[in-house]
């Protein structure tokens, strides 16, 4: 990461100093160092710069798709992608993320995708666990089908800076879902000082 210098900083009201979205290669990241002042009137955003969300599951209707105790699967992880696709997070592994990683199970960070039918994705983690997926549009008790949340990062943001995890896509069955959101990127700078009514922030999206 290159890491420019600078001697002040200001941040006018009305606009905000962020970084294009993580890619899985460069982006995320909003780090500067300041020899001087840093003036916030606007704001430091990474807001949904991080770890990306979890596509929709292929279009599938399990079972019979009426209501039918069969129709409820949730399985943590799904060869054949009819549950939806988990968000990005800290497991890089073809299984952590991708066209092929899918389930309602959690890796790491990233939030799990939705199951059957019609079940939310969850929602990634990083200072917290994210929140559990919206469950299916008929659900068998007592097994919940909604993704599972992405896990809170333990250790010390001192040592090592981490993208909040993205969230888990829905599953479809009827050709009409959402994919999962990203997780907040990276804010990182050192000044003399820091002054102004100003936002800085790395919320998930």
């Amino acid at each position: 990461v290159r890491v420019p210098e600078y001697t002040t900083v200001n941040v006018p009201s009305g606009t905000a100093l962020t970084a294009p979205a993580w890619n899985g290669t460069t982006g995320g990241v909003v780090a500067f160092l300041a020899r001087g002042a840093v003036t916030l009137g606007g704001a430091i955003s990474a807001n949904g710069l991080g770890g990306r969300g979890g596509a929709v599951s292929e279009n599938v209707c399990n079972a019979s798709c009426a209501c039918a105790a069969s129709d409820d699967v949730a399985t943590l992880d799904d060869a054949t992608c009819g549950q939806g696709r988990r968000g990005e997070g800290l497991d890089r592994s073809a299984s952590g993320f991708g066209s092929a990683a899918c389930g309602v199970g959690n890796r790491a960070t990233g939030g799990g995708g939705g199951g059957h039918i019609n079940a939310g994705g969850a929602g990634g983690g990083n200072g917290g666990a994210g929140g559990r997926g919206g469950d299916a549009w008929c659900t068998t008790p007592p097994e919940p089908v909604g993704g599972r949340p992405g896990a809170a990062v333990n250790g010390s943001l001192l040592a090592r800076l981490t993208f909040g995890g993205g969230g888990g896509g829905g599953q479809q069955n009827n050709a009409t879902s959402s994919a999962g959101s990203a997780g907040g990127g990276v804010v990182f700078f050192r000044a003399l000082s820091l002054a102004g009514a100003g936002s800085i922030s790395a919320n998930g999206a």
